[in-house]
């Protein structure tokens, strides 16, 4: 009976170190993982910074692809996306600040626990140095605490696979610097479209603005004389750019379509066209005409990052 009361003491003794030793463990934990990317610091950024970018590369995603998950907001501070996954448990995940070209930070909420990640990009000689790292806070609940040593590991292996993947989208993609890219997601209705078309050279930038200009300004004055209004702001929609040349319909969307009378009678006074836009979802990104080919390009870019396919005619609104 002896030999059985010291055994139960021992167990309850060592029960009770274990309790303590687990209260003695760091209420936080931090991890930082670090990748070098050949590629400029914006186009990393572009990754990190809209969470469609982040689900790309992120180890949780493709741990579970029957993850299912709702991303509101755009890119940038306050986007938040909300999943759930049998596997990964159901969280949140939001951006709470956003620094362009240098670092993105995130709030996670597991439900039971909290952490703060974050991505720290500094430019280098060939391109970029990434580093991704997490604090994870377990307040005075001991298990919690426990349990964020044994996941430290776990989150590393994620964040090293992670890093990996960032950096194979990231390499196969162009080259090209996103910066001063700003992208909006809009869903447009398909309107009419009032418009002059124009066909000049590109070798001459400020000329091409110029008639490009001119020819809205055509378009928008058949507008102020027949006391029509137009529904949106001015658009260049580009047809072809071969060959040195740009060919383009520069106008305005419309409220409505004049009737079939109406549009003779300003086409033979003004020489203008009328015909429509394509609705659907759109990637805007403003720019000036004289920027359009630097902006169109870098936006050709941008789409292959998000995984998305252009349709329809490129349109530029400014």
């Amino acid at each position: 009976m002896k030999t059985l009361r010291t055994i139960l003491f021992g167990v309850l003794a060592l029960a009770a170190i274990v309790v303590v030793a687990t209260f003695l463990l760091p209420a936080k934990v931090s991890l930082q993982r670090v990748a070098e990317i050949n590629r400029k610091p914006s186009l990393v950024y572009s990754f990190v910074s809209d969470l469609n970018g982040f689900n790309q590369f992120s180890p949780w995603k493709a741990a579970d692809p029957a993850m299912t998950n709702t991303i509101t907001g755009g890119p940038g501070a306050g986007q938040k996306m909300v999943w759930q996954s049998k596997k990964m448990g159901n969280g949140s995940l939001t951006i709470a600040d956003a620094r362009p070209y240098e670092s993105v930070a995130y709030d996670l909420d597991f439900g039971r626990s909290k952490a703060k990640s974050a991505f720290t990009i500094t430019p280098t000689a060939k391109g970029s140095k990434v580093v991704w790292s997490m604090d994870s806070y377990a307040g005075f609940n001991p298990i919690e605490r426990a349990m964020n040593l044994v996941m430290k590991g776990l989150i590393a292996k994620d964040f090293d696979s992670g890093l990996v993947r960032l950096r194979v989208l990231s390499e196969e993609l162009p080259d090209v610097d996103l910066a001063g890219l700003t992208v909006s997601r809009v869903d447009s209705q398909t309107s009419p479209f009032i418009f002059v078309p124009v066909e000049v050279s590109a070798a001459d930038p400020a000329a091409a603005e110029a008639e490009l200009l001119r020819g809205m300004n055509k378009a928008n004055a058949v507008l102020i004389l027949n006391d029509l209004s137009p529904a949106g702001p001015g658009i260049i929609q580009y047809l072809d750019r071969s060959n040195g040349t740009i060919k383009a319909n520069a106008g305005f969307p419309m409220d409505k379509a004049p009737t079939p009378e109406e549009a003779a009678a300003l086409i033979g006074s003004a020489k203008v066209v009328f015909g429509e836009l394509p609705g659907g979802a759109m990637m805007r990104a403003p720019a000036a005409p004289h920027t359009g080919d630097q902006v169109q390009e870098k936006l050709q870019v941008y789409l292959k990052l998000m995984r998305l396919q252009q349709k329809g005619d490129v349109r530029q609104a400014y």
